[in-house]
C-alpha cells in the first residue's frame, strides 16, 4: 500500500499479488473470478475503513 499527496487529498495505491503453488496452482484459473470479486469489494470498502482510522 502506498500513499501519495494528490492535490488536497491523498492517492492510495493498494496491490495484492497472489501466487498459487502446488495443487492450487492448477485451480488458479478457476479461482480468478472469485478473487477479482473480492478485490472489487476491497476497493469499495477501503476508503471508508481508512477514514474511520483518522
Amino acid at each position: 500500500m502506498t500513499f501519495e499527496t494528490a492535490g488536497t487529498g491523498t492517492r492510495i495505491t493498494y496491490r495484492a499479488i497472489l501466487r498459487f503453488q502446488g495443487p492450487l496452482k492448477l485451480a488458479g484459473p478457476f479461482l480468478r473470478g472469485e478473487f477479482e470479486r473480492l478485490a472489487d469489494e476491497v476497493e469499495k470498502k477501503l476508503p471508508q475503513v481508512l477514514l474511520s482510522l483518522g
